[in-house]
């Protein structure tokens, strides 16, 4: 589901660049763009362990190997919090760059 969302707001972000009433001109060179599509590649990046992690977990679960560790959970959690932390700010991003900052 996760994937799902990343993909629904890439592709609206997009129609908006270049089906939008500003233009593909305008948002290219603007900073906020750039930073808004820097966020969403460093919070898909981060979110490579945790998911490979989750998977591995689901895997152990349905083997009945037991639960994942107490310090696998925390880097886990660890790496979801910094995502959940980064992701307000391309929303935030988002409506400056709608209002013609930056």
């Amino acid at each position: 589901v996760y994937g799902l969302a990343a993909g629904a707001v890439f592709a609206t972000g997009l129609a908006r660049v270049f089906l939008g009433a500003k233009g593909g001109e305008y948002y290219g060179s603007n900073w906020l763009l750039w930073t808004k599509f820097g966020l969403f590649i460093v919070i898909g990046l981060i979110s490579i362990k945790p998911t490979l992690m989750f998977r591995r977990w689901l895997k152990a679960l349905r083997n009945r190997e037991g639960l994942p560790a107490h310090d696998d959970i925390r880097k886990a959690r660890r790496l979801v919090m910094a995502q959940a932390h980064i992701i307000p700010f391309i929303p935030l991003a988002a409506v400056f760059l709608a209002r013609g900052y930056g």
